[in-house]
């Protein structure tokens, strides 16, 4: 029995200093010791507003051949323009053109080069053959009628994207009776 007690005791006192070790130890103690992790960064962007040409004042912005030469596969319409300057131009190094498409909303059609530059002014002739393509053919030119094309900018950007300018000049040529000896005109507005 001696034994038992002995034991009870010692475990007793054991337990008694365990718990008193916890009351009397000191409690943890607060630390000036902060994690601070700041990173700045910064960044500029610049948004460029792909604007149509700009075609030149009539009658010499737009030029529509006699429906004869337009049968016989000459050149169909001669635009005159200028790249837009507004807001702060274009980058020299982007790859620049013109598109000519019979869909208001600017799909599909065919990407012209931007032609001849003097003083600032580009003529782009248009063939038959592109018109033949846009408009499915140019039969009306004998019997009169008229098209609608649009006419916008084209930019790839340095990763391969073609963006095209979300407003157009809307160009309206109208074709009199070749028979009847009427004069072909060109209009343009901005679509």
């Amino acid at each position: 029995m001696m034994r038992s007690a002995g034991r009870r005791m010692l475990a007793g006192t054991a337990g008694l200093a365990l718990l008193l070790g916890l009351v009397v130890a000191p409690p943890v103690q607060d630390t000036e010791a902060t994690f601070t992790d700041e990173e700045h960064a910064g960044a500029t962007v610049t948004a460029l507003a792909l604007l149509p040409p700009a075609v030149e004042p009539l009658p010499g912005g737009l030029t529509c051949p006699n429906p004869l030469s337009t049968i016989l596969g000459g050149t169909a319409l001669t635009i005159k323009w200028r790249w837009p300057t507004t807001p702060t131009g274009y980058p020299a190094n982007t790859a620049l053109n013109v598109y000519l498409t019979s869909a208001a909303d600017g799909s599909g059609g065919s990407i012209l080069a931007p032609g001849t530059a003097t003083a600032g002014v580009y003529t782009t002739s248009v063939s038959k053959g592109v018109l033949d393509g846009l408009l499915g053919g140019l039969g009306f030119v004998l019997t009169g009628g008229q098209y609608v094309v649009y006419f916008g900018t084209t930019w790839v950007t340095a990763g391969g994207v073609t963006w095209r300018s979300p407003t157009k000049v809307k160009i309206t040529v109208t074709y009199a009776a070749l028979l009847a000896g009427g004069a072909t005109t060109c209009t343009f507005a901005a679509a």
